[in-house]
């Protein structure tokens, strides 16, 4: 049976444009329109758009995400815990490209929650451009998944990777009003789509309410390899009484997560409408939920660290205010140690430490009335 005589009879949808959309992403890559801010990327939104958009700004939620083609088979799991958008960027490079156009394909015309709710998008070095060869190939078929590895990102040998370009992307190319960025290797509660939706229609829009300056964090753990995700809070919290679940970054850096309070949110009543105030403290990066139109990510940090923080930071001496949500959660699939990162990691610290004292200094000249510091 032939790739499109699989893909019709597992879905209703029309797939007779396979070849035409695989022509237009080989043409969008080879010719490249559009560059990032410093110039040095090339920046390729919507390679390939979810047959389920939704309609621009309504009210929903959208996922914001990041990887390279490698580790585009976590959209499986995350698509179906979150049948919801999902934006996410991808990172390619020299003779990459050809994979990650083809692992795109696959998961979008072999899976049909990625087909129906994620939006793809692409990033590459200007200076390590696709090799230009004549034998274009991105067949694939549905039978035989991409190569996967769980090497971290920011493990390819010489190429800096863009994590908050990428955000950016994602970020802007989403069309809900509000946004949730998260790692791709991490999963949510399924009820979170639920509790936003419940959340906009009742307590929050009488107390603190999904609005501009208000960001709602979404507690993460870490799980043991080998155990499912938690359907709920009650099956998290017996995890967590066995060790199997713990706090992310409990280990790795318990200063990046511990404000969130996870002794707070385990006593906390479970109900889709509950959370507590958290007051911001540096070096605090939480996942969170808010309004889109929230500071967009500083893409001068690349590789490891201060990423994240730096966007925190900003929300925070814009006058942002953070609170807990009690009944949901998210999920990193496996626990993480201090001795798996890879081995240029404090070197890259040190770097971005340097960026990131200059970047609060940015910060006191933008927001001249803010008291609040990092």
């Amino acid at each position: 049976m032939s790739l499109l005589s699989k893909l019709e009879s597992k879905e209703t949808e029309d797939f007779s444009q396979i070849n035409k959309v695989l022509l237009e992403i080989e043409s969008k890559v080879r010719k490249p329109h559009r560059l990032d801010k410093s110039g040095t990327y090339n920046v390729i939104p919507n390679v390939i758009q979810a047959s389920r958009r939704p309609t621009m700004n309504s009210e929903n939620l959208t996922i914001i995400t990041q990887c390279t083609s490698n580790h585009l088979h976590h959209l499986v799991e995350l698509t179906e815990f979150f049948q919801g958008p999902i934006s996410v960027a991808v990172f390619t490079y020299v003779n990459d490209v050809q994979n990650a156009v083809r692992s795109i394909a696959y998961y979008h015309f072999c899976n049909k929650f990625i087909r129906r709710f994620v939006t793809f998008h692409m990033v590459y070095p200007t200076d390590t451009p696709p090799i230009n060869s004549p034998s274009w190939d991105v067949t694939f078929d549905c039978d035989t998944p991409p190569t996967n590895t769980d090497s971290a990102n920011y493990a390819i040998e010489g190429i800096e990777y863009p994590h908050n370009l990428l955000r950016n992307l994602a970020l802007k190319y989403s069309r809900t009003s509000h946004i949730l960025v998260i790692d791709i290797d991490m999963i949510p509660s399924p009820n979170l789509k639920e509790v936003f939706m419940k959340n906009q229609k009742n307590y929050f829009l009488k107390k603190t309410t999904f609005i501009s300056r208000s960001a709602h964090v979404v507690p993460a753990f870490e799980l043991k390899n080998g155990y499912d995700v938690p359907k709920n809070r009650m099956e998290l919290i017996d995890l967590w009484e066995k060790n199997i679940i713990r706090p992310f970054y409990e280990e790795a850096c318990w200063k990046c997560q511990k404000y969130t309070d996870y002794d707070k949110w385990r006593a906390s009543e479970s109900e889709l409408t509950s959370a507590y105030h958290a007051d911001f403290h540096d070096p605090w990066e939480p996942f969170y939920i808010a309004a889109k139109s929230v500071p967009q990510y500083d893409e001068r940090f690349k590789q490891y660290g201060f990423n994240r923080i730096s966007q925190i930071c900003e929300m925070h001496i814009a006058g942002y205010q953070f609170s807990v949500l009690t009944d949901v959660f998210l999920v990193h699939k496996g626990f993480k140690h201090t001795q798996e990162f890879h081995k240029t990691k404090n070197d890259e610290l040190d770097k971005n430490r340097i960026l990131f004292r200059k970047f609060k200094n940015e910060l006191k000249a933008k927001y001249q009335e803010s008291v609040r510091r990092c």
